[in-house]
C-alpha cells in the first residue's frame, strides 16, 4: 500500500487512499461547521481585524484588535507597552466593537510602541 499524501495544507499522510479521503472529508465538514459568529455587547458582529474596546481586568479599558475567534471566546490583542500589550481571551459580551476614525488613528499611533 502506498503512502497517500494529500496536496492540501494541514492534512496528514494516511495509509490508504480511502482513509485519506475520509480524513479530508471529515476535516472539511469540521471547518465549515466551526465558523462561530459572535456579537458584542451592543449586538454588532465581531469579525477578525475589527478594532474593539476591552476591559483590562483592573477598572481600565484598552483598545485592541480582534486577532482570532474561537467557538466560545474572542482573542483581542491590545495596544500599548509592557504587559498591557498582549492577547486576551474574552467572552463576546465583554467586548465593544468600535469602527471610528479616531480609534483607527489611536491604533496606528500606538501600534509602533
Amino acid at each position: 500500500m502506498g503512502d497517500y499524501r494529500l496536496a492540501v495544507e494541514g492534512t496528514k499522510p494516511c495509509g490508504t487512499k480511502r482513509r485519506a479521503y475520509s480524513y479530508l472529508r471529515t476535516r472539511i465538514i469540521f471547518l465549515m461547521s466551526n465558523d462561530p459568529e459572535h456579537k458584542d455587547i451592543l449586538g454588532n458582529y465581531i469579525r477578525i481585524g475589527d478594532s474593539a474596546v476591552v476591559p483590562d481586568g483592573r477598572r481600565n479599558l484598552r483598545v485592541g484588535v480582534v486577532e482570532r475567534v474561537t467557538p466560545k471566546m474572542v482573542a483581542v490583542k491590545t495596544v500599548g507597552s509592557g504587559i498591557s500589550r498582549r492577547e486576551r481571551l474574552l467572552y463576546p459580551g465583554d467586548i465593544l466593537v468600535v469602527n471610528d476614525s479616531k480609534v483607527t488613528l489611536y491604533l496606528l499611533k500606538h501600534q509602533a510602541q
